[in-house]
């Protein structure tokens, strides 16, 4: 019996409801009758509107004491529009469109404001009664017109056309509820929040909606624009997109600090093109400086490709990459131990996380061929020592005084002798698109091994530890519980999560690996998807490069100068 009860909760419910009908007939069969039956179900009609209403608040495990007062409201302004002289129909749509309104103001709160929904929908109850009241003066309404007074006669059986109305409704929602996708995304998210996500259920909407705001809102104070080449100002265009701001790049930067001084906005650098002359300048005219970067999960090949990118960073105080200035990233990682949504950022972190390894994504998701650790002769420890671009920014501002892959190399084979060492230079480097190479026989010095075009996901899967500088690399490592020693100052370093060669005296929170991932690829990245052309989550992001032609190619003649580029790089 208490596992029907727990199995058919609605079902139990309606039970209880019947007994408590039947129950006054067993004691006096007189109070048993037709007449008797109709006459409570027209007094509860009400009381049938405000359940169904209240059901599918509560079956996501949350509660809105206004659904009353909503309905006071929208009946209110039905009766004032039909003694306006509007007809039933058009006032029957406002009402819902009323309703509607005020279902959104209590999800907006609750949802995007992170108001608890008791204290929310107790300001809104207050708020909905009093303008119930506003617009009747504090009295009922009277004199009704006889259109309306004719739906409440019976037609049928002693009910009336609102009476079978309601049991339409009713039915259609236990319909709804029982048989359709709609109903079991709204028990599973009820049940189980984060086993629903990883189902697929789109729990997330109104927090998607609530991001195309934010971005949108946030835009706005973003008019002009410096160190954007050509190819990357179509995508930069998209993730600074809002619905009044204006996009202007500029190749002067000082002719982008007096624009924006001009319109009252901020100056927006591409990271690395930041100057110590713009800097001082924006400081001086007092223009707020934001710089802009790749994020962690970024496309399918690479960024020098033309590839556009789903996800981008900005940062106001500075860019994760340089640990000599604190950064945004910086802030909410120290803040995150103690942020009001930690449980669930971990908890969605952790989901996340599997996904990720599952799936084998990382950065730019390159290369095709497999290895085993089979294929390695491994004296010991198997290293992994991944490659970077030598004038890569993170490379020069977080190196810590080491500055080339020879120096990195050289450091790892001093501190383990003994180990095996693969060496996998940088796809960027090996494409020839920046600086880095070195030939093989010098990185044999230090290495046992040099691997090319392997995907780093496969890399990752054998080897015991990575040994890198400031590589995204390291990160990735993490997810996937390998032991990272990092060299210089990258972002992940001195959490605790990894052996680090200098010290981090910003960086004071100790952090699990769950507090991490929800800091660096939640939190602090935006994403945007080309396909559906609108900012998103990066479980969104994740989902669309492990699909068919999910990458977004640059423009054709980028494409065709890369091609080309690469056809002279394999004649010479």
């Amino acid at each position: 019996m208490l596992k029907f009860i727990q199995n058919n909760r609605e079902a139990t419910a309606l039970l209880a409801v019947l007994l408590l009908f039947v129950l006054p007939g067993m004691l006096d069969s007189q109070y048993l009758s037709v007449q008797t039956l109709t006459m409570i179900f027209s007094s509860s009609q009400i009381l049938m509107l405000l359940a169904m209403g209240s059901t599918l608040v509560m079956l996501t495990r949350n509660i809105d004491v206004s659904v009353g007062s909503i309905t006071g409201m929208c009946a209110v302004l039905l009766g004032l529009l039909l003694n306006a002289g509007y007809p039933l129909p058009v006032a029957c749509v406002a009402t819902l469109l009323l309703g509607l309104l005020a279902g959104f103001i209590n999800g907006v709160l609750v949802a995007w404001l992170k108001i608890p929904a008791i204290v929310a929908t107790l300001g809104t109850l207050g708020l909905y009664r009093g303008v119930m009241l506003l617009w009747t003066g504090g009295k009922w309404i009277e004199g009704l017109p006889a259109q309306l007074k004719q739906l409440s006669a019976p037609v049928f059986l002693g009910i009336s056309a609102i009476g079978w109305l309601t049991l339409l409704l009713m039915l259609l929602m236990a319909w709804l509820l029982a048989k359709t996708a709609f109903g079991r995304c709204f028990y599973a998210t009820g049940d189980n929040l984060q086993g629903a996500r990883q189902l697929g259920v789109r729990t997330e909407a109104i927090r998607i909606l609530a991001a195309q705001r934010f971005q949108n809102e946030r835009n706005k104070g973003f008019p002009a624009y410096v160190g954007f080449s050509r190819w990357k100002r179509p995508h930069a265009r998209a993730f600074l997109q809002s619905t009044t701001g204006t996009i202007r790049f500029f190749s002067d930067w000082w002719k982008a600090i007096k624009w924006a001084q001009a319109n009252g906005g901020d100056v927006v650098v591409w990271a690395s093109k930041c100057t110590i002359g713009l800097e001082s300048s924006c400081q001086t005219m007092g223009v707020r400086l934001i710089r802009m970067e790749d994020g962690f999960i970024r496309s399918v090949g690479l960024g020098s490709d033309f590839n556009w990118p789903y996800s981008l960073v900005l940062d106001e105080k500075g860019i994760y990459y340089d640990p000599s200035r604190p950064s945004g990233l910086e802030d909410i990682l120290n803040t995150l131990p103690e942020h009001p949504e930690r449980a669930e950022l971990c908890s969605r972190a952790s989901a996340l996380r599997g996904f990720i390894v599952e799936k084998g994504i990382t950065k730019y998701n390159t290369g095709v061929d497999a290895v085993t650790r089979g294929d390695f002769s491994a004296k010991g420890r198997l290293l992994l020592v991944p490659g970077q671009v030598e004038d890569d920014a993170s490379v020069r501002l977080g190196g810590c005084g080491l500055f080339s892959n020879v120096d990195l190399l050289k450091a790892v084979r001093e501190r383990h002798p003994d180990a095996f060492i693969i060496y996998k230079p940088h796809p960027d480097v090996e494409s020839r698109n920046r600086k880095g190479r070195i030939p093989d026989e010098e990185a044999l010095r230090y290495a046992d091994r040099v691997v090319r075009n392997v995907r780093m996901d496969v890399l990752l899967g054998i080897v015991d530890e990575v040994h890198t500088l400031t590589s995204l690399t390291g990160f990735e490592a993490l997810l996937r519980g390998i032991e990272v020693h990092a060299y210089g100052g990258p972002f992940y370093a001195g959490w605790g999560l990894t052996h680090d060669r200098i010290d981090f005296p910003r960086r004071k929170a100790g952090l699990s690996l769950e507090e991490l991932i929800a800091g660096t690829l939640i939190l602090y990245p935006s994403y945007y998807d080309w396909q559906t052309k609108g900012f998103c989550t990066p479980e969104d992001i994740c989902y669309r490069l492990t699909q068919p032609k999910g990458q977004m190619r640059g423009k054709f003649f980028m494409r065709t100068f890369a091609a080309l580029r690469e056809k002279i790089r394999n004649v010479f």
